[in-house]
Formats: structure tokens, sequence, C-alpha cells
């Protein structure tokens, strides 16, 4: 009887806390401000909360609140959807949808969002992206000259862009050089700017 009393106890405490709305949720983890700011359209506290949540694999909530603040341009959020996508976390698996997550997350600010991969993919070309070797040349050559917010190396960007350095004609280095130098130019400060969601 005893151990009934305990399973019954044990369940209905599970139900309560899967019962708990998700604002209930935060406040009591202690960031009730962090919510509301969410609620109220802050697109760093929503890519907080959408983080916080993909922690927790929370992925329909994750998918709520990122989507939220990638709507905004929140370079960071737009990188996590990209990363569900690639691992199929709360979404089905697409690598083609991943890589359209991480290029706009790219092209948001984030000069460390998976920009080895965008190379990558434009260097092999795929189902969704044409081979070319001065665009690959390019985010490569970006992937190099930074670091992403989470301290990821540029050592295999600068590598893989000097080999492909020594495929391309003088013409096409200048024009991946070129390439580069507009795109820095046209997101001046973007990454300082880019406001990370911690």
């Amino acid at each position: 009887m005893r151990r009934l009393y305990v399973l019954v106890l044990f369940v209905a405490l599970g139900l309560f806390m899967a019962g708990q709305g998700h604002a209930e949720t935060f406040a009591q983890r202690g960031w009730p401000t962090r919510y509301a700011e969410a609620e109220q359209g802050d697109a760093v506290a929503q890519c907080f909360i959408g983080r916080i949540s993909r922690s927790r694999r929370e992925y329909e909530q994750a998918l709520y609140w990122l989507t939220k603040a990638a709507e905004q341009g929140h370079a960071q959020a737009q990188q996590e959807i990209g990363e569900m996508y690639e691992s199929g976390h709360g979404v089905p698996q697409s690598y083609e949808q991943a890589f359209k997550w991480f290029l706009k997350a790219a092209e948001s600010g984030d000069r460390g969002a998976r920009i080895f991969q965008i190379g990558r993919a434009y260097e092999n070309g795929s189902l969704f992206t044409p081979k070319d070797i001065i665009q690959a040349y390019m985010w490569y050559n970006l992937g190099a000259t930074q670091k992403s917010y989470r301290g990821e190396s540029t050592k295999y960007a600068t590598r893989t862009r000097d080999e492909l350095a020594k495929t391309l004609t003088p013409a096409q280095l200048e024009e991946g050089e070129r390439l580069t130098r507009e795109w820095i130019a046209a997101r001046p400060g973007s990454q300082e700017a880019q406001q990370i969601c911690e």
C-alpha cells in the first residue's frame, strides 16, 4: 500500500510539474523579468528563453521563442534554429533549412555563424547550393578573420581558405577578396553590435 501511495504521489507531482505554464516555470527558475521581456517582444530575451528551452530539450518552446527573435533579425536565434534543423531536434531534419538559417544568421551580422559550413556548401555544391568556389573562398575568408560568439577556432577556415586559394586563378582570388571586403563593409560592426542572448 505504501508503494502505491508513493507511486501515486510521484505521478501526481510529475503531472503537476508537466502542467505548469512555461511562464511559471521560468518564474520559478528566477527569470521572471526575462520572460516578461520576451513576452513584450524583446529579441534578446526571446533568444535567451529559446536557448534555455532548447538546452532542456523543450523543443516546441525553443522553436517558438527562437523564431520570434529570428523574425526580428536576431542572428544568434537564427543560428540556433539552423542547428535545430541540422540535428533534427524539434523539427524535421533538413540540411537545406539549416543552411538557409545559417546564411540568415551570417547575413544578420553574426560573422561566426557556421561560416565554415556555408563555405563548404559553396565549395562542394549541393542540392540547394550551386558550386561556387569564389563564394566558398569569401566565406572561408570571413571565417578565417572572425571569432564567433562561441569562441570557435578559425584554424579550419584559415587552412581551408589557404588550400582553396592555391587552386584559384589570380582573378578569382581578387574577386574573392573583393567580395569579402564588400560583405564586411556592408555590415560595419555587425558582430560587435549583435546582442548575444545570455
